[in-house]
């Protein structure tokens, strides 16, 4: 069975983060609030850099960049993800691509762990606007033996009762994908990762790359969830059940 991956950890949320101009009005913050719908804009067409400093102390690994949909980074733009040792000397992570409506996901073969990240933009067509720029390692959950799973939308409409027992129905947005997925797992090093997702991401969204190979920005329906089951050594039980969460 394929894997599924997670994103929780983006590198811009503890980095210093600078770029070429900003809209005051569209901070530059908006980059990595985890709000995909508020938007950063610069201000000009002209060449663009957002560029990233994780610091001396800490540099966690990168290997996958994600921008959701909502930006405007088509109608000619070129794109360039590039990381250094010393902001000096720049590399690409990946090759450099044009511009396309829609989300951007990137994946590289393999991590990074370097101090310096930018993502440079040329020929843009209109000033910047990106809902979110995330860069980090995906969580690949490997040695998972999936016994079941749903996926598929889910409605997003709330029940009420009258006194008398008549329904009311409120439709409150949109559908949303819907994730539910019973695991059994064999690794105690997939379990110690899981750990650390639930240790960050209780209440925070986070990118779900499904069994079918699709990036979701997803929510934890139980931000609570866990401890592990562990019914015998080096196995561990668990439900991960999440809704998709949207502009």
């Amino acid at each position: 069975m394929s894997s599924i991956y997670l994103l929780y950890r983006n590198i811009l949320e503890r980095s210093t983060v600078t770029v070429t101009s900003e809209d005051s009005d569209y901070p530059k913050w908006r980059l990595h609030d985890r709000d995909v719908g508020k938007k950063y804009k610069g201000t000009s067409i002209a060449n663009h850099t957002i560029h990233i400093d994780q610091g001396a102390s800490v540099q966690y690994d990168v290997d996958t960049l994600i921008i959701p949909d909502g930006h405007n980074l088509y109608g000619g733009a070129q794109l360039d993800w590039e990381y250094s040792t010393d902001d000096s000397s720049w590399y690409d992570m990946v090759t450099a691509w044009a511009g396309a409506s829609g989300q951007i996901a990137k994946e590289a073969a393999s991590a990074q762990n370097k101090r310096y990240w930018r993502l440079v933009m040329t020929s843009l067509a209109a000033n910047p606007e990106i809902p979110e720029l995330w860069m980090g390692r995906r969580v690949e959950l490997q040695d998972v033996i999936a016994w079941g799973y749903l996926d598929g939308l889910r409605g997003n409409v709330q029940r009420e009762d009258s006194l008398s027992g008549r329904p009311f129905f409120l439709e409150r947005g949109e559908e949303r994908e819907y994730r539910n997925y019973v695991c059994k797992l064999r690794s105690s090093s997939v379990a110690a990762d899981l750990e650390a997702f639930f240790t960050h991401s209780r209440g925070k969204p986070f990118w779900l790359k499904d069994l079918d190979g699709n990036w979701y920005f997803m929510s934890l329906v139980d931000p609570n969830i866990g401890p592990f089951g562990r019914p015998s050594l080096n196995r561990y039980d668990l439900q991960l059940e999440m809704l998709e969460v949207l502009a």
